[in-house]
């Protein structure tokens, strides 16, 4: 059995995929871990979950973070996780584990996703995660674009709006990130409730970003103009992507993407053609949720443990979720 997990800044996904690729079974767990201690045993509880699928063959983990080449976490910020944190699983699960940025992950198993639905071999794509941070991945020429130790494709750091005093985690400022989150977003919010915004009453003091994604769903004008201000700084990023290697399709991954569905990809969308270099001579890449959902970096984390495995589409056996 070809095992994947995904740790993310709140929640944690496994999956068990057989010999074909078929995902026979998926876990899905929220959790508050923090440091390699506490991350390292909710990844060794949500494998363990998975036991009953059968023997361990491989094992892929997919991390918010920068992920060397070699495996090696250099920065997990929102799971201040480093190291090699690989080495420390393999010893209890009694297998190899390899370590992947989430990004990678998921863009692995969407891009295998659409071959297996469409019959197109996309060769040059972007993807975006919109989580608790923002993740992403880039392939060129049917190559994923790594970078001299791995840690190119954090598109979450792309600066897209002038800086301010406002820091991102990465240190710097007018990040992707900060406006697309879902930490920005709560943070936007924040700022909106201090200048008189009243989300309604089933909405606490300090919205998260689902509140604010709901409270959009419903009308409310302010939190859809937090949600414009996101698609926006998303626009500007696929912009900036878009000059330098030209893909054919952009991915929107992530909870808040899946989330705003049915705003996101099309005001992104909207704001890229308003936006547009080089208008009238070449258009946008189309915008498109990625068709697999809160499991695909898992799943992409267990293609990646073993390259020879391709996703067989079938409907999975939901172990748990709480």
């Amino acid at each position: 059995m070809h095992i994947g997990l995904d740790i993310g800044g709140s929640k944690v996904a496994a999956v068990a995929l057989d010999a074909r690729g078929q995902v026979v079974a998926e876990d899905w767990r929220a959790h508050q871990a923090r440091g390699n201690t506490e991350v390292a045993a909710e990844l060794l509880a949500a494998a363990r979950r998975l036991r009953d699928t059968g023997p361990f063959d491989s094992v892929g983990v997919s991390v918010s973070g920068l992920v060397r080449r070699d495996g090696r976490i250099t920065s997990g910020a929102s799971l201040r996780i480093a190291g090699d944190l690989g080495s420390e699983l393999a010893g209890s699960l009694g297998t190899d584990v390899r370590v992947v940025n989430d990004g990678d992950a998921t863009l692995r198993s969407v891009l295998d996703r659409h071959e297996s639905e469409t019959g197109e071999r996309v060769t040059d794509a972007v993807l975006l995660t919109l989580g608790t941070g923002v993740g992403g991945a880039m392939v060129a020429d049917g190559r994923v674009v790594s970078g001299v130790t791995g840690l190119a494709g954090e598109l979450g750091h792309l600066p897209v709006f002038p800086p301010t005093d406002a820091r991102c985690v990465c240190g710097g400022s007018g990040c992707l990130e900060q406006y697309a989150g879902g930490m920005g977003i709560s943070v936007l919010a924040a700022r909106a409730v201090e200048t008189g915004w009243t989300p309604g009453h089933d909405v606490p003091s300090t919205p998260s970003a689902k509140d604010v994604v709901d409270a959009a769903l419903r009308g409310d004008p302010v939190a859809s103009g937090v949600l414009d201000q996101a698609a926006i700084a998303c626009a500007q990023a696929i912009r900036a992507i878009c000059v330098t290697i030209e893909p054919a399709v952009v991915f929107l991954g992530g909870s808040i993407a899946h989330g705003a569905a049915e705003l996101l990809p099309a005001r992104i969308e909207h704001h890229l053609h308003r936006h547009w270099s080089f208008a009238g001579l070449t258009t946008p890449p189309p915008v498109r949720l990625d068709a697999i959902g809160p499991f695909a970096a898992a799943i992409g984390a267990a293609l990646l443990a073993r390259p020879d495995l391709t996703q067989t589409i079938t409907p999975a056996a939901t172990i748990s979720a709480v």
